[in-house]
């Protein structure tokens, strides 16, 4: 290619381009040996890389002898030019990274929305096939119960047909100058049996009969369950032998089935209804000393019928033992016997139990906590409540941060705002619950109870465990909190205790973490000079630590003192952690 056509083609003048060619001038700028290479190209003598590097190369050794001020100039903008191409790819690059996470985000609220109605469908489903289930399960209980009652009036049936049977064999077999010998023989093994017995031969008219086997039955006739010696008690007292029914109620009162307080609650009834009040006192006396308070609902309803007695002084006496023998560890049981005890007037006891639950109630399940909470705030135990809240919060265990958020979340919805900041600091105190669940602590804390756990790391929060400090400004920096960490770095940077090389280097990583420079730096200069060299080991941490966050002097300083007498030597590390020298 001739002079005249390749300056045609291009923009340089001929006489520059014939000076370039001779060499009197170096080209400052490299489109010239590009285009050179690129007519090379077109005419298939194109040239290899190594080539291309090598002419580059000279070029701007040439360009440095002849023209030393351009040669300074093209460095320059041979810089400006790779970094405004890689500025271009870092603003393609980002607009890339903004396109996918535009397009990542439509498609998670997509899903989000899917899900969303998904689970709104299925806890509908849920929720009906729930109800549906819970009605079966009524209408199978129902049906259950009837189907026992039919059988035990089936049962019953029999068993008076045959009672019958053989009451009418001995009636006819007996001689009917002894009238009695007959109901000797009669077995006399269930109370209900024998009061049929006595209503059939009062309706026969056979009153030597039927006061023959009344006199056996107020004197030996076992009762087993509350119904039959009702239906006993009231043919005693139809048949009009009343002393008769009165030595059966004596009977009754003593031998009432203690163990169980609503049995104990019947028969109570029945002495009543049948008038035999004495009877009834009697045994209300008995059972509130000995009937058994761990089931509220049984307690529960001796006491309603105690209250209907106005038996005062047993309700006192029953009363007294709920208060201290009932369990106070399920939400349940305990709103039960709050309930019964101020249903049967039983106030002082009330008031003794709540105290019990607050003092004695455990406190390692969240949801248990919440409802025994809810209970004594709705029984009016305000003080109770209070206290079982603050005990919870130095109580529970804190091993798991879900159930420790569950719990906070509980105190907050239960008005307990203080005791959940309370827990809170407790928790940040406590080396067990890592950067992530403290976080989620904080995070669950409504906005005037965090603010006011975040003061109180900025102003008064300990600094004196390390561990816990770099724990704190790590969580800080999870939840973007970089005020109250740059104040906690700043306090733990001027008083915090330096002699543990191995905490101190955990503390300044910490804090290069979150980008709290300023405080590492005067944390360096105090632990440079006041920590311990003893430990080689701990000492090698710190030293490491320092060199990663630029405190070379700090560093240097440090292994002075490790080199001075009496001072254990300590293996020192080049910026790559290499160690060169012991």
């Amino acid at each position: 290619m001739s002079i005249n056509r390749f300056a045609a083609l291009y923009p340089v003048d001929k006489g520059t381009l014939s000076r370039y060619l001779n060499g009197k001038r170096v080209p400052r700028d490299h489109w010239f040996l590009d285009k050179l290479l690129i007519v090379l190209a077109e005419q298939g003598k194109e040239v290899s890389q190594e080539v291309r590097e090598h002419l580059a190369r000279l070029q701007l050794e040439a360009l440095e002898v002849a023209h030393p001020q351009e040669y300074r100039v093209r460095l320059i903008s041979d810089e400006l030019e790779v970094a405004d191409v890689g500025r271009r790819e870092a603003e393609r690059y980002a607009r890339s990274l903004e396109e996918q996470l535009a397009d990542r985000i439509r498609r998670f609220e997509e899903l989000n929305d899917q899900h969303c109605r998904l689970r709104a469908a299925h806890d509908a489903d849920r929720a009906a096939m729930r109800a549906e289930r819970e009605r079966l399960e009524r209408e199978i209980a129902d049906l259950t119960s009837s189907l026992e009652h039919a059988r035990h009036r089936t049962a019953q049936a029999e068993q008076r047909c045959q009672s019958l049977e053989d009451l009418l064999d001995r009636l006819e077999s007996s001689s009917p100058s002894a009238p009695g010998g007959a109901i000797r023989d009669i077995p006399l093994t269930d109370a209900g049996a024998v009061a049929r017995l006595l209503d059939t031969f009062r309706e026969m008219g056979a009153e030597e009969q039927a006061v023959a086997l009344a006199e056996r039955a107020a004197g030996g006739c076992p009762f087993t369950d509350s119904t039959g010696a009702r239906l006993l008690l009231d043919a005693l007292r139809k048949l009009g032998a009343d002393l008769l029914a009165t030595e059966f109620a004596e009977r009754v009162a003593a031998q009432a089935p203690f163990a169980l307080p609503a049995a104990v609650a019947e028969h109570l009834r029945d002495l009543r209804e049948m008038g035999a009040e004495t009877q009834a006192a009697t045994l209300a006396a008995l059972a509130a000393e000995q009937c058994p308070c761990t089931d509220a609902a049984a307690a529960g309803e001796l006491l309603s019928t105690l209250r209907k007695m106005g038996a005062r002084a047993q309700i006192g006496v029953y009363a007294a033992r709920i208060a201290s023998e009932a369990s106070s560890a399920d939400p349940g049981n305990v709103a039960l016997v709050l309930r019964g005890l101020r249903a049967a007037g039983a106030d002082r006891q009330a008031a003794a139990f709540a105290e019990r639950v607050a003092d004695t109630a455990p406190c390692a399940v969240a949801g248990s906590v919440g409802g025994l909470l809810d209970v004594l705030a709705k029984a009016g135990a305000t003080t109770q409540t209070l206290r079982l809240a603050e005990r919870a919060v130095l109580q529970f265990p804190l091993t798991d941060p879900l159930e420790v958020k569950r719990l906070l979340i509980v105190l907050q919805d239960r008005g307990g705002q203080a005791q959940a900041v309370k827990l809170t600091t407790r928790a940040a105190l406590e080396a067990s619950i890592n950067r992530n669940g403290m976080g989620s602590l904080i995070q669950a804390l409504e906005a005037p109870e965090a603010n006011a756990f975040l003061d109180w790391i900025s102003t008064d929060c300990p600094v004196s465990e390390l561990n816990t400090v770099g724990r704190l400004l790590d969580t800080l920096q999870w939840i973007e909190a970089e005020a109250p960490a740059a104040a906690l770095a700043e306090r733990a940077a001027l008083s915090c205790p330096v002699r543990d090389p191995a905490e101190v280097a955990g503390l300044l990583d910490a804090m290069r973490r979150i980008g709290a420079d300023a405080q590492a730096a005067r944390l360096a200069e105090r632990v440079a000079a006041d920590c311990r060299v003893t430990n080689s080991y701990a000492v090698r941490r710190l030293l490491d630590a320092l060199r990663r966050m630029g405190a070379n002097p700090q560093a240097a300083l440090l292994e002075g003192r490790c080199g001075s007498p009496g001072v254990r030597a300590v293996r020192r590390h080049d910026a790559d952690g290499r160690t060169v020298s012991r």
